[in-house]
């Protein structure tokens, strides 16, 4: 064995350098890999491997192309002999079922070059013996084992590999597999979904990983390559089954994957990790993703409407690399990354629930608005501590920007469902975490106020920024009188803090003894109302600087214009004047001032005008980009409505630009 392991370590070693023909002849060779194949016991471990490796190499020289002319022709004729001679398949689907998991991996590489290699090669579909045989293994192997494992891993592997060739023929070498893979996949889906011995065992992790992994394969194949056989309908039509998963006993891991696969789908980016080839505009999909869509949604709501949330197990430690589980150096209990997941899962359900079936009597609002609660109370649960309700959104999506983005864009349409409807206000949608006004004015504290982050956002593909953006500009243009009132609060929170904060040091100074508790004590009832409305800074509780007639936009007595050219004074959807409301903000503002005893820092009391500072600086950058030619796509409606709000800002400017008292 040691002669044989020498001569496929030569042939191993001149296929890396660049594929220079052996000078041995092919029949030879081949009779060399076919015995190390097929008898691993006796032909050595080492030698197997190598001959493994060594086929698996030869099939991606071939398939990419990057072997010399006359090295092509030699290895070409070698794969051949060992697929018509020595039955090289048959060999192959042998070793899947190997206990040891290094053979059997090697061997669904192998399997899996070689058909990928047919595909691009080949003019007779050979490809399709050898696909066949590893549909046929997939559904005779036991479950679990190491042979259904590599027949599932083999699968994904060859559709990730279509999808990552930039080549116009990709749906049709997809559609030659799916044409044998769908039947067996069907059957394997309802099989290995219905088994009730998962829930217990111990064993069952790698496999439905797996199994999830092709799951995602076949939904990005239908997303990018608009094809729709009922295998890749299964993910959408067969989620309860799916969602039993979260129900059982399983590893954690394999319910992350779960969410983790759901969120991915309902955002149309399944396989967003594996970089994949760019896939076709969705609004050209096939005729039953949007239905199909609506079914995944509609699973997702009902076993939420069964207590799911209250029986979600979130591992109380964040994962990083490498598995191990570790506390956060900021002080955060759970697992972020699945927090998020499970609230993307739910606020998308939301979102296409609200807008497949219209709503009768109200009751989808009122069933919108017990789900977000539901969320809030279970964000609590997991450690996330709210001083404002709508501060949800920063705090559980603050490390992952397009995840964000997302639930800003998804929230502002449930919003917009809810005040369609006539149900809530502000101030209701405030107490659920949904007002718009507020998560765009954390956006913007994130991120310093700095309009370039905008742009960036703007300009990247990675988020839904534009859509968003576009949507809440709409909003603030029709309801700028809430738009003043939400500033207006955080600008009372900010200057609750910095007078208590001041108040404190002063006292501190005069009496070094008293600490925090006896000065709260000795402050009597009011300050009380103050730090509570410092803490929570709801708009639904009633702040003491307001004046009486301050009132919320009441939208149940408002009217739809549908105009896009209107006046900039009469944009909103109130049934008071914006002017009214912008000038009482003032008139606020200056009683915040007033008490205060002196003038407070610009962070303090300037919350409105930065935001529209931003905005005005972000609409100057995009003009100038436009002009040049250099923005990546035309931002002319963008550009008409940051000039809308400037409008309004400079029509208001007498009433909110003020001296402090």
């Amino acid at each position: 064995m040691d002669e044989a392991f020498s001569v496929l370590s030569d042939a191993y070693g001149r296929v890396r350098a660049g594929g220079t023909p052996l000078n041995r002849a092919v029949g030879d060779l081949s009779s060399v890999v076919s015995s190390c194949v097929a008898d691993p016991a006796g032909g050595g471990l080492k030698a197997t491997c190598l001959s493994l490796s060594l086929v698996e190499k030869i099939a991606t020289g071939l398939s990419k192309g990057s072997l010399s002319e006359e090295a092509t022709a030699y290895f070409q004729e070698l794969v051949a002999v060992l697929k018509e001679r020595h039955a090289l398949a048959e060999r192959l689907l042998s070793v899947f079922g190997s206990q040891d998991r290094i053979l059997s991996h090697l061997a669904a590489k192998c399997v899996s070059s070689l058909v990928t290699c047919d595909l691009q090669t080949s003019k007779k579909n050979d490809c399709c013996s050898i696909w066949e045989g590893v549909c046929h293994a997939a559904s005779q192997q036991p479950y679990p084992c190491n042979g259904l494992d590599a027949c599932l891993w083999s699968f994904t592997s060859v559709i990730k590999d279509v999808l990552k060739r930039n080549v116009e023929h990709r749906p049709e070498d997809f559609k030659k597999l799916l044409t044998i893979l769908d039947p067996h996949l069907m059957g394997l889906h309802m099989k290995l979904l219905s088994e009730e011995d998962f829930c217990t065992a111990d064993d069952w992790g790698t496999t439905l990983m797996m199994f999830m992994d092709l799951l995602e394969a076949l939904t990005a194949a239908r997303i990018r390559l608009k094809t729709c056989f009922p295998s890749q309908r299964l993910l959408f039509l067969q989620t309860p089954l799916l969602l039993k998963l979260l129900e059982c006993n399983t590893d954690y891991f394999v319910q992350k994957k779960v969410v983790l696969l759901l969120k991915r789908s309902l955002l149309y980016k399944p396989g967003e990790d594996w970089q994949l080839g760019e896939g076709s505009p969705i609004l050209q999909q096939d005729e039953w993703l949007g239905r199909d869509t609506w079914a995944l949604a509609g699973s997702v709501l009902q076993i939420v409407n069964y207590g799911w949330l209250k029986r979600m197990f979130v591992n109380p430690r964040t994962s990083f690399f490498g598995g191990n589980f570790e506390t956060c150096p900021d002080g955060r209990r759970s697992d972020h990354v699945m927090l998020r997941a499970i609230s993307l899962v739910l606020l998308k359900s939301l979102e296409y629930g609200v807008q497949a079936v219209p709503s009768v009597g109200g009751s989808q609002t009122v069933d919108m608005l017990t789900f977000i609660h539901e969320l809030l109370v279970f964000l609590g649960q997991q450690g996330i501590k709210l001083k404002h309700s709508c501060s949800w959104v920063s705090l559980v999506f603050s490390d992952q920007d397009d995840d964000m983005i997302e639930a800003a864009k998804a929230l502002i349409v449930l919003y917009s469902h809810q005040s369609s409807l006539g149900f809530g206000t502000d101030a209701t949608s405030c107490d659920l975490g949904l007002n718009p006004h507020c998560h765009f004015i954390f956006l913007l504290r994130s991120v310093v106020f700095d309009h370039s982050v905008l742009l960036d956002f703007l300009i990247s593909s990675e988020t839904c920024f534009l859509e968003y953006f576009v949507r809440y500009l709409k909003h603030l243009r029709d309801d700028w009188g809430g738009f003043c009132c939400a500033c207006l609060h955080f600008d009372n929170s900010d200057s609750e803090r910095q007078l208590k904060s001041r108040d404190t040091q002063i006292k501190t100074l005069i009496d070094p003894c008293n600490d925090i508790s006896t000065l709260n004590e000795s402050e009597g009832p009011n300050a009380a109302a103050s730090q509570s409305d410092a803490a929570c800074c709801l708009p639904t509780q009633p702040v003491a600087h307001l004046p009486p007639r301050l009132q919320l936009v009441d939208y149940g007595s408002s009217e739809d214009s549908g105009e896009e050219e209107m006046d900039a004074c009469e944009g909103s959807c109130a049934v008071r004047r914006p002017e009214t409301i912008a000038q009482e903000c003032n008139v606020a503002y200056k009683q915040v001032f007033a008490r205060g005893g002196g003038p407070l820092t610009a962070e303090a009391c300037s919350m409105y005008e930065k935001i529209v500072s931003c905005l005005k600086e972000l609409r100057k950058v995009l003009s100038r980009l436009q002009k040049r030619n250099l923005f990546p796509y035309n931002p002319a409606s963008l550009l008409k409505l940051l000039a809308l709000i400037e409008e309004k800002y400079i029509g208001l400017m007498p009433l909110t630009k003020f001296t402090p008292v």
